[in-house]
């Protein structure tokens, strides 16, 4: 019998883990401490520091104080993966069941805190699922909308690797995005230094999603893929790309693609998250839209901090 959702993402390491992410934290001058899975983000001020893990899986205290002693650590952020290896145990988080989290990190000088630094809460497709039934599982609306792009023919879709973003293809990107800031001054995206780093350190791990019509880019999707786990991560678009629903088809079709080619989940990346709603109170918009798919919701643990004495 197949692995039910929640479980099978719980056993997937988050990009805040991969190495590519790393290696990103040291291109914008953060230190890095540790592997896959527990790895520690270090940012000095002077002759103290900050520091986080994010999204980490393994929980290991002694590494931990030894990372905030040798950095002078003034503030540990941690905010832990749905499932999280302490020792040999597994603990898995439930939303609504905090009394393990407590009492286990508790005696370890943890303690609440609460903003996220990643994202708190995320949206899961099974693309297990045939084709047929991820369109069935959709709103209806989300499915005529895909229907009606087919249907008109006006949108050319198409991907290119990380691999393959020379410097021209990621200056028209990045023209894109800028457009699309003009256009929607409050939306949230990445700066262009970030995502010049993002695609260079994801290299071999994903593709830029686009939409044309005609000669026009209407719309980009960056998604990366680890360990089987495609996430959508960035998403821009024209005006007349939302006019002509290019948002919607270039998620389908980053899905079929995904799924095509062995990933077993869509991994929407950051949603609005209820518990932290002045936090999320910009992401309400594009959380309606990755709820058209009917996407399973999944929260992480709330953030915690780590004591300077234990």
């Amino acid at each position: 019998m197949p692995q039910n959702l929640f479980t099978l993402f719980a056993t997937k390491h988050d990009l805040h883990q991969t190495p590519m992410h790393a290696q990103i934290m040291r291109d914008i001058h953060w230190q890095v401490y540790g592997k896959p899975g527990n790895q520690v983000f270090v940012r000095r001020i002077g002759p103290v520091a900050f520091a986080k893990a994010q999204h980490f899986d393994t929980f290991d205290p002694n590494f931990l104080w030894f990372v905030q002693k040798k950095e002078r650590v003034l503030l540990f952020q941690l905010e832990p993966a749905v499932a999280l290896q302490y020792g040999k145990k597994k603990l898995t988080y439930l939303p609504g069941h905090h009394a393990v989290w407590d009492t286990t990190l508790a005696r370890y000088g943890i303690k609440k805190q609460c903003t996220p630094l990643a994202h708190s809460k995320t949206m899961l497709i099974d693309l297990r699922l045939s084709e047929a039934q991820l369109l069935s599982q959709m709103k209806q609306k989300m499915r005529y909308n895909i229907g009606l792009t087919q249907r008109k023919g006006l949108l050319k879709l198409s991907r290119i690797s990380f691999a393959k973003c020379t410097p021209a293809v990621l200056q028209e990107l990045f023209d894109l995005q800028k457009k699309w800031r003009r256009s929607r001054p409050h939306a949230l995206s990445f700066p262009e230094d970030f995502l010049h780093h993002f695609v260079r350190n994801f290299t071999g791990h994903g593709h830029v999603y686009t939409a044309h019509l005609g000669n026009i880019l209407a719309a980009a999707l960056y998604v990366p893929v680890w360990e089987k786990m495609a996430t959508y991560y960035c998403a821009c678009a024209l005006p007349e790309g939302f006019a002509s629903h290019a948002p919607t088809a270039l998620t389908w079709y980053a899905m079929l693609q995904s799924k095509a080619e062995g990933c077993q989940i869509f991994d929407f990346g950051g949603v609005y998250d209820e518990r932290y709603p002045k936090t999320y109170k910009g992401w309400k918009g594009f959380t309606v839209f990755k709820e058209g798919f009917s996407p399973l919701p999944v929260v992480f643990p709330e953030p915690r901090v780590l004591s300077l004495f234990h």
